[in-house]
């Protein structure tokens, strides 16, 4: 059983969800728990081990245990953002299907832009998102973990500039 840690900030994030008169603070948890349920249902479906589990406001960080081969690993670490692929694209057939209309509409067009939204941010290549996470697995693979954390904090530097350019640009 994996140890179970909460941060204190998460019940911040659930005095919002009852505190908000509108539903969406609770379309966007329901988007960052399908993620985590997809790095849950790829670590059980790969026997790999997990060791904690720490719940954050907006999400979770979901740490394996040893030993975990880096392949499971980088199945593991996808898996995330291909549930909130799989979750949107499965909405917006259930949105056609059913030809929502009114508030049904827009919570199902919001919930499809928190799915696309959260994958791609956690698949970008920074070492602490799902995305440069499993592109260190894979340079693990090739290259060993010395060689894996000099590209990345490399190729992370590079992916968080643009961000931070852009966010100073915004303030």
């Amino acid at each position: 059983m994996p140890e179970i840690k909460v941060s204190p900030l998460a019940f911040i994030f659930v005095g919002i969800l009852l505190v908000d008169g509108t539903i969406y603070a609770l379309i966007t948890f329901a988007a960052a728990a399908v993620h985590e349920l997809g790095h849950l249902a790829a670590a059980a479906l790969t026997r790999a081990p997990i060791s904690r589990i720490s719940l954050w406001p907006l999400g979770a960080v979901i740490t394996l245990g040893e030993p975990c081969p880096y392949r499971t690993d980088i199945a593991v670490k996808l898996a995330g953002g291909a549930a909130n692929l799989a979750a949107a694209g499965a909405c917006a057939m259930m949105r056609s299907a059913l030809n929502l209309s009114g508030p049904a509409d827009v919570a199902a067009v919001y919930f499809i832009i928190c799915c696309i939204a959260l994958a791609v941010f956690n698949l970008l290549p920074i070492r602490t998102l799902d995305g440069g996470e499993a592109l260190f697995s894979l340079l693990c693979i090739k290259f060993g973990p010395d060689t894996a954390g000099r590209v990345m904090r490399v190729v992370s530097l590079c992916a968080l500039l643009p961000l931070w350019l852009v966010s100073g640009w915004a303030m």
